[in-house]
This record gives structure tokens, C-alpha cells and sequence, in this order.
């Protein structure tokens, strides 16, 4: 008992110690393990050491009990009582009829006689003669045949021999003659003689492996050293154990806390990466979901911001062209209006440059006007393949070499459109790809029913034009950003806005030399 109690202390102070030292090194807010740690250990230690000390009173209260006092010079002395009446059967036996040959056979019967005889062990020949055998098959099973056992006899170390032949049990009894031989008188035992033989030397067994027991486990201490051993392995695990449970669920902590000093800094494109499981995995996953989605909100601001910001610069411009343009048109028509027919032929190619630029300037003020000012969408069900139809008509009639091919699924239901901002977006995006493709080449105009999200209908508008890179690809969106030598660079910025207030969305697909796809999605 007391190795284990010193080992138990000396446990308690390494313990300490190494807790001591591992609450100094983690940082503050990541002490997690430790606490975690201590909590198995307790856990562990607590149950332990009480446990051991009630198995230990319970195994030696155990093995007193069964171990009386007595009971093993008992059992050992009815073993010796067995042999010794087995013996003294065999050796009366051979005194009561010392000559073998003039023994009637009625006598032999009787008592069960299998085989009498003398070994002879003269010139250490061991040759045995019989005067009389019942039975040769259990002679020859007999353990005379064995050099060692008739040295054991010779030595005085074995007086009698018990060995089995079928369901016979034989007892063979050996005494010493005149003429320095062996008799040998082998007869049958009782069964019931044999099992109480075996009983009671199996109970002899049990009880030696009992006091065998007591005396090595009990007193002499093992029972301590293995408590000792299993608690340190016990201890071991705990901390292993808390220390993976503990990584687990710190682990992912900590990285979700540098994902929210990420945040904090402004930084939403990276999101936190680690294994995790259960609650912890959930917890990443939605504070991922979280910015993503707050990166998406501040995209959409920062687009909105400066929509807004576009909206009422047009809507200055506008302001300012308008406020222009008016005293010049008054102007322009009193000098019209006051020149003599002479003087006007003169002028008139002048004047007339005059009037296109003006009416050039108003067209851009109302292009300004719709930008900065668009009407409030008025959604009623509309036939998107008519509205299509009417469209490209409308386009056609106008004068330029591009074929506009249809393929219309006739499939699809009336959906809720506002039918004018809808057709100018329509009207805009194929005047772009018209303006794109080159002479004799076509546009292909397809509508077909989708999956995506919560979208279902699907128009697609594909040229065969130049293309776009992808830096210009980033920026068609953008107000007042054009490739072409004429216009403001404010009809894809009016029309991403006409598909987003009809809840849909717009991508284009575009590479050098390959031309354009503009995919709608409603």
C-alpha cells in the first residue's frame, strides 16, 4: 500500500506541474485544453484511487474467506489416505500370498487381480514375468515399460502407480523381495474411490492457486504496483484524450476568430478553412455563409452607391444640357426667322450643322434623364415570344445586313414583364450585337424554359462578332464606359438595371474573335 500511495503523489505532483506549465504557455482566451484536461484527470484519479483500495480490501477479504485455516493439510492428508489405502490393498495382497503360483484363481477374481508378477531388474534388463495375467492389453499399457518409472521404483520414490485402460482404472502396487526383485500386483479401483480422488485434488489446486494468490498479489504488493501501472496509463489517456478533443474544438476557434479579425479588417474574400465536425462545423459553415453573404450585400451597396452617384451626375448634366439648350433653340429660330431669303442660302448649310448638333445635345439629355430617373417597373403578364417578335421586327425595318434568326419555345406561359422597359432592353442588347457582327453574318435569338435557382424562362442572344476581351468584359456594366466613338455608355448600365428590377439576371459570355453570348435569365 504504500508504493502506491507514493506513486499516487508522486502522479499528483508531476500532474501539477505540467498543468502548471501548460496554463503559463497557452495564451490568454485558448486555455481550453487545460481546463479540459484537468476535468479527465479528475475524472480519472478521483474514482481511482478509492476504487483500488475497496478491490484490494474485497480481493483479500475474498481470498481469507475461502482460504481456511487447516483446509489444505486436510485435503492433502485425503490424498495421502487415497494412495495409502490403494497401497496397503496391493502390499496385503502380496504378504497374504507370498507363493504366486498356488494362488486360486476364485482368490484373483475376487479381488479384481489383472496381472501378478516379479520385475526382475537384475543386469538392469527390467524384464517382468507374470504368474498370472487376465488381461495382456493392460499389461501392455503399463507404465513398467518405461525405464524412468522402474528407476523411480528402484529409488524407493514411487511405492504405487495409478493409470487408465478403457473404463477400467488400474492400480499397480510394487514391494520389494528376498531376491532383490520387484513384486508388482495390479488390480482394479473404484471408480467412486477415483472421482473423490480427483475432486479433492482439484479442490487442492484451487486452494493452492489461492494462497499462491494472497501471498504474491496480496501481501506481496502486486495488486499496488498494477493499480499504480493502470492508473498512469489511465492518466496518460486523459490527457491524450483531452488533448484531441480539445484541439478539435479549439482548433476551428481559433481559426474562426482570425476569420473575424479577417472581417473586422475589411477582408470578406477568404474564407475560414478547417476540419471541424457537428456543432463546430456548423458554426464555420454559417460564419462562412455570413461573409459571403455580407460580401454580396457590399458588393450590391457599393454598386448602388454608385448607381447613385451616376444617377445624379446625369441627372445634373441633364439638368445643365436642358437649361443650354433651350436659349440656344430660341435663338437659333429668331436668327432663322430674321434672315432675308438671300442672306439664309448662304448660311444654311451652317445653320442646318447647328440644328443636328442641338438636336444631338437633346437626345443625350433625355439619354441622361432615363438613366438617372428610370420609370417604376409595371409588371403584368406579357407574352415574351410575342414581345420578342415585335422587336425584332421593329429592328429589321431599319436599314442594315444582319439576319436575325428566331428560336422560340412556343411552350412557354405568359410571364409577368414590364412590356416597354423589357422591349428598349431587348431592343438595346441586339442593336449592340448588330453594331458588333459584320455584314452578311446573323444573330441567333432563343428562348427555352431553365432550372436556375428560382429562375425559369431563359433568352439568349448570341452574335457572331468581334468579341470582347475580358477587361472589357469586367466593365460593360459600368456607366459612362463605351468602345464606340459615339454614345455615353449608359444603355448595358440601363439595362442590367431594367433585368434586376424584374428580379433577373443578365451575363454575358464573350471572347476575342469568337463573338458575344448575352444569356437572360427571368
Amino acid at each position: 500500500m504504500q508504493i502506491f500511495i507514493f506513486w499516487v503523489v508522486l502522479i499528483a505532483i508531476l500532474l501539477g506541474i505540467y498543468l502548471w506549465h501548460s496554463y503559463r504557455r497557452s495564451p490568454k482566451g485558448f486555455r481550453f485544453q487545460v481546463k479540459l484536461t484537468v476535468i479527465f484527470i479528475l475524472l480519472v484519479l478521483l474514482p481511482s484511487v478509492p476504487l483500488t483500495f475497496l478491490v484490494s480490501d474485497l480481493l483479500t477479504r475474498g481470498v481469507e474467506m475461502f482460504l481456511l485455516p487447516g483446509v489444505e493439510n486436510s485435503m492433502s492428508q485425503s490424498l495421502d489416505i487415497i494412495k495409502s489405502q490403494l497401497e496397503e490393498k496391493g502390499t496385503i495382497f502380496l504378504r497374504t500370498f507370498p507363493s504366486r503360483n498356488k494362488i486360486d484363481k476364485d482368490i484373483l477374481t475376487i479381488n479384481q487381480i489383472f496381472y501378478l508378477g516379479k520385475l526382475n531388474c537384475k543386469n538392469q534388463q527390467n524384464a517382468f514375468s507374470h504368474s498370472f495375467i487376465d488381461s495382456p492389453e493392460i499389461l501392455a499399457q503399463s507404465p513398467l515399460h518405461n525405464p524412468e518409472h522402474v528407476r523411480s521404483i528402484l529409488g524407493e520414490q514411487l511405492k504405487s502407480s495409478v493409470y487408465a485402460f478403457g473404463t477400467h482404472t488400474i492400480c499397480e502396487v510394487y514391494q520389494f523381495s528376498a531376491d532383490s526383485c520387484i513384486d508388482v500386483v495390479a488390480f482394479a479401483v473404484d471408480p467412486k474411490i477415483i472421482q473423490a480422488k480427483d475432486q479433492v485434488s482439484q479442490s487442492l489446486r484451487v486452494y493452492t492457486f489461492l494462497s499462491l494468490m494472497k501471498k504474491s498479489v496480496v501481501e506481496g504488493q502486486i495488486i499496488w504496483g498494477l493499480s499504480t501501472i493502470f492508473i498512469i496509463i489511465l492518466t496518460m489517456s486523459a490527457i491524450y484524450a483531452a488533448k484531441l478533443l480539445s484541439r478539435g474544438i479549439s482548433e476551428p476557434i481559433g481559426e474562426l476568430v482570425k476569420g473575424m479579425q479577417r472581417v473586422a479588417e475589411g477582408n470578406l474574400s477568404q474564407p475560414v478553412e478547417v476540419r471541424a465536425k457537428d456543432e463546430i462545423k456548423f458554426l464555420i459553415s454559417s460564419f462562412n455563409q455570413m461573409s459571403h453573404d455580407l460580401k454580396v450585400s457590399q458588393e450590391k451597396l457599393v454598386k448602388a452607391e454608385r448607381l447613385a452617384a451616376w444617377q445624379d451626375v446625369a441627372r445634373k448634366v441633364s439638368h445643365e444640357i436642358k437649361n443650354a439648350l433651350t436659349p440656344i433653340q430660341l435663338s437659333l429660330r429668331r436668327l432663322i426667322s430674321r434672315l432675308e431669303p438671300d442672306d439664309q442660302s448662304e448660311i444654311d448649310e451652317p445653320l442646318t450643322t447647328i440644328q443636328e448638333e442641338v438636336e444631338s445635345l437633346r437626345r443625350l439629355a433625355e439619354e441622361f434623364t432615363t438613366f438617372s430617373r428610370l420609370p417604376q417597373t409595371n409588371l403584368k403578364p406579357e407574352n415574351l415570344n410575342d414581345l420578342i417578335r415585335k422587336v425584332t421586327t421593329l429592328i429589321e425595318a431599319e436599314p442594315h445586313s444582319i439576319a436575325l434568326k428566331l428560336e422560340l419555345d412556343e411552350s412557354i406561359p405568359a410571364i409577368l414583364l414590364d412590356r416597354e422597359q423589357m422591349r428598349r432592353a431587348l431592343h438595346n442588347i441586339i442593336k449592340n450585337s448588330i453594331e458588333a457582327s459584320e455584314r452578311g453574318s446573323a444573330i441567333f435569338i432563343q428562348t427555352k424554359r431553365v432550372e436556375k435557382e428560382n429562375r425559369t424562362f431563359q433568352i439568349i442572344i448570341r452574335d457572331q462578332g468581334a468579341g470582347m476581351s475580358p477587361e472589357v468584359l469586367a466593365k460593360i456594366f459600368e456607366p459612362y464606359f463605351t468602345t464606340k466613338n459615339r454614345g455615353m455608355g449608359l444603355g448595358l448600365s440601363i439595362v442590367k438595371r431594367i433585368i434586376e428590377d424584374h428580379n433577373g439576371e443578365i451575363v454575358f459570355e464573350s471572347a476575342p474573335g469568337k463573338g458575344t453570348q448575352v444569356t437572360i435569365y427571368l
